[in-house]
């Protein structure tokens, strides 16, 4: 059974229209949106959505389906109407179809897709990449590199479109087709051979819970415990009983230290946050010049989240939460706040969002290509500084800023 009903709701418009109000509401607040929302813009009652789709995830998955259709058929023919060259045309179809209120059903910061074999963006691109991986990668080396192009490629297509100043239409569509085209085609340029690897480094694992002022042993033990278990069950399948579980004692001692899962979740955030920022700034201080101070920062944040596979899970966005809270809690809006404090930042303009937001989809997407993948850091890291450094570069000339001043 697919999860349909047959029927027509009272206005006559039945399923169809019920599909149109859940692609809106989904678009603008993502999968995480309840159903009581769709039925309030549709101007119906929750249980007149159940008699078309028996669950919420049935709902979302046609609409998945219809958006990701629409998109692939904007990517096509973009391309198809090209000369030559795919990527302006890529940049022209991503900017034009996100621009539409169903960019939360695609953004890389709030979604966590389960695959990147069908991406129409890497279909295009497909024979393009898989040149540059023949020419930079020995051949036990090419399966990992390509997972973790196409982790990049995808990071800066889609990795704009959550920010908030430019989901509002702030940054005119021109100068994000610019932006979009000018960091791809310098970044998959700019890449170069990938040193010889072995077998992967083993991690030193350390105790997240060193990073906090606990109260007690046990404090520390849950905080512990929680990290693993949200990291192996993902929020909304933890309970604190599974987390005291762990710790070997009870759920009431959880609301001891923490009056709510959320709140204990996201301290988490904050102290895995807090570990990866310090790391870059140590790495970044040890470095004179802008680019020298970019790749370390990127190796830094590459090298943490390799260290430390469990920090992964728990930053992956959580559907019941807000997208403001998704990028409060993740360190997006940290970022920017100290972007802006750098005065050379200021000739960027609405270009600094976009670059921001583009960095962090992309070590993120490297990172799932890291671990999905089995992937060696030092590929992972070496294509992620080539193609960020020369992209950004890239972007800085195109925008007039003196990248290493």
């Amino acid at each position: 059974m697919d999860g349909r009903r047959r029927g027509r709701g009272p206005d006559g418009q039945g399923r169809a229209a019920l599909l149109a109000h859940a692609e809106a509401v989904f678009g603008e607040k993502g999968p995480g949106a309840p159903l009581e929302d769709v039925a309030a813009a549709a101007g119906v009652t929750k249980s007149l959505v159940f008699r078309y789709w028996e669950t919420k995830d049935a709902l979302l998955d046609e609409v998945l389906l219809r958006a990701d259709e629409r998109y692939r058929g904007w990517v096509e023919h973009a391309v198809w109407a090209s000369e030559s060259d795919p990527i302006p045309a890529l940049t022209s179809a991503a900017v034009g179809f996100f621009a539409q209120p169903v960019h939360a059903l695609f953004d890389p910061l709030i979604t966590r897709p389960s695959t990147v074999a069908r991406v129409p963006e890497l279909v295009a691109l497909d024979r393009l990449i898989g040149d540059i991986v023949d020419r930079i990668a020995a051949a036990p080396q090419r399966e990992p590199a390509r997972a973790v192009l196409d982790a990049v490629v995808l990071g800066t297509l889609r990795g704009w479109i959550g920010a908030p100043d430019i989901v509002q239409q702030r940054v005119s569509p021109t100068v994000l087709r610019d932006t979009l085209t000018t960091v791809v085609r310098s970044g998959l340029h700019a890449l170069g051979p990938l040193p010889a690897t072995g077998r992967r480094p083993r991690r030193a694992p350390t105790r997240l819970s060193a990073r906090i002022a606990a109260r007690s042993t046990l404090e520390a033990d849950l905080f512990d415990a929680a990290l693993e278990v949200f990291a192996t069950n993902g929020y909304e399948l933890t309970r604190l009983e599974d987390i005291a579980t762990a710790a070997g004692t009870t759920a009431s001692a959880c609301f001891t230290y923490w009056p709510s899962k959320r709140d204990l979740f996201f301290q988490l955030r904050s102290v895995i946050v807090g570990d990866i920022a310090e790391r870059l700034l140590a790495a970044i201080a040890r470095e004179s010049s802008t680019t020298a101070r970019l790749r370390a920062a990127i190796r830094a944040n590459l090298t943490v989240h390799y260290e430390h596979p469990e920090y992964q899970p728990v930053l992956l966005p959580v559907p019941a939460f807000p997208p403001e809270s998704e990028l409060e809690t993740v360190g997006w809006r940290l970022l920017m706040e100290q972007l802006e404090l750098v005065p050379e930042f200021d000739d960027a303009g609405e270009l600094l969002a976009v670059a921001a937001t583009i960095g962090l989809a992309v070590l993120r997407g490297v990172t799932f290509a890291m671990h999905r993948n089995a992937v060696h850091p030092d590929i992972a890291i070496g294509i992620a500084e080539d193609y960020l450094v020369a992209g950004l570069a890239g972007l800085a000339r195109h925008a007039g800023v003196d990248f290493d001043a």
